[in-house]
């Protein structure tokens, strides 16, 4: 059954993304929060259940969507003309907050019950903790894997099409620091933009009718 879902949800970023290159790259995010998972099970001499089985398939999907929300903002913005180095680092920039606030979110609640679960919930420990581990191993590790992962499967295309489809793509140059920074600061001025629009204020005459002639 869990491996009938794994390549369920392969399907389904493949129809999504529209590449398999992609999908693999997102299914990324599931081994990093097991080890994390397994670790902390380890360091804390836990055994393993199937209850933390089904804990860690309900992490998945947490981690999941933090890859998606970075991989999606960086065809988003190669979208719009930009090369994929300053994609990638204005990308993590921008999703930087969501991620975090989703991994404390989560971990606001598992905390807790890992480390002094009240008596209620000693029961509970073990899948706590496993899914505290996985949630900081693949929170930390998505911001990093991830788009080193989306940047090695982008060579590995082009390489393909170079040899397969003879398209002499030319490789694009390292920019410098300041290169990358001046993209990352348009992505968040759009974006604050996009959310926080200014209202433009409206003039005098649509207010209070046409100002009378003087006499």
């Amino acid at each position: 059954g869990l491996k009938v879902a794994l390549v369920a949800v392969y399907l389904l970023l493949v129809v999504q993304f529209r590449s398999f290159g992609i999908a693999i790259v997102l299914m990324l995010a599931i081994p990093l929060q097991g080890l994390g998972s397994i670790g902390a099970l380890w360091l804390r001499d836990m055994a393993w259940s199937p209850p933390v089985l089904w804990g860690m398939v309900v992490l998945a999907g947490i981690v999941l969507s933090n890859s998606i929300l970075i991989v999606d903002k960086i065809l988003h913005l190669r979208a719009q003309g930009i090369d994929r180095h300053r994609a990638i680092v204005a990308a993590s920039v921008l999703r930087l907050r969501p991620v975090l606030m989703t991994a404390l979110a989560a971990g606001a609640a598992m905390f807790p019950i890992a480390i002094d679960p009240p008596p209620a919930t000693e029961q509970f420990r073990n899948i706590a903790t496993g899914i505290s581990g996985g949630l900081i191993t693949s929170t930390l590790m998505t911001l990093v894997v991830i788009p080193v992962a989306y940047s090695l499967m982008d060579d590995f295309v082009n390489l393909m099409k170079r040899i397969y489809l003879g398209r002499p793509d030319a490789a694009e140059p390292e920019p410098h620091a300041q290169e990358l920074i001046a993209p990352v600061a348009k992505a968040i001025e759009e974006t604050e933009r996009e959310t926080f629009p200014v209202a433009v204020p409206e003039p005098a005459e649509e207010r209070f009718g046409p100002t009378p002639p003087k006499r």
